[in-house]
């Protein structure tokens, strides 16, 4: 599930339709994120996507700046797990054109099968989990479909924290299920 990797905030995954080159963006990556940008081009002919039809670029070739990966052909794919809603913020691009940018939120009734769930809930700890020293498994993900997945395959909540918001996200401290343990041990 490759929209796991995509960077969500407490607004959703942002779409700017109208763009001339934003409208194929599927996500990005801080330059601190390498792992996730790894894993998420692994990924892309594990979902049985061309990945020749995925560009990635980093602005000026600088290594602190975040890498975008675009599609013009799967775009539309990526965009159909999402319900987008018009939001009052514009970008404005380099010719100072604004536009519009859409809000959008996962469709939870896309993710079908409990292989999808642990798969998505796999790229999510790839992207924005790690463990505490006292090995708790942490998450960082500001949808509610996180803490959904996690106890609809067998995982258990410890302990949600809203206090701590980075990036607009929730902590969630959790055990793994066996199965979802296994797949992320394995990135």
């Amino acid at each position: 599930m490759l929209l796991a990797w995509a960077d969500l905030y407490l607004w959703g995954y942002t779409y700017i339709p109208n763009a001339k080159k934003k409208r194929f963006l599927v996500t990005y990556f801080y330059s601190g994120q390498k792992k996730a940008l790894d894993s998420f081009m692994v990924g892309i002919p594990k979902s049985g996507l061309d990945i020749n039809r995925f560009r990635v670029e980093t602005p000026d070739n600088d290594e602190n700046s975040p890498s975008f990966i675009y599609s013009e052909k799967y775009i539309d794919k990526f965009h159909s797990f999402y319900k987008f809603k018009k939001m009052d913020v514009m970008y404005t691009d380099k010719e100072d054109k604004d536009f519009y940018i859409y809000s959008g939120h996962l469709k939870i009734s896309k993710f079908k099968t409990r292989e999808q769930k642990l798969q998505f809930l796999k790229g999510t700890y790839i992207r924005n989990g790690s463990l505490d020293e006292e090995g708790n498994y942490i998450l960082r993900y500001p949808h509610n479909i996180v803490p959904q997945f996690l106890e609809s395959t067998g995982s258990r909540i410890i302990k949600i924290r809203s206090e701590e918001l980075i990036g607009g996200a929730p902590t969630i401290i959790f055990e793994p299920s066996a199965e979802l343990k296994e797949l992320i041990e394995k990135k």
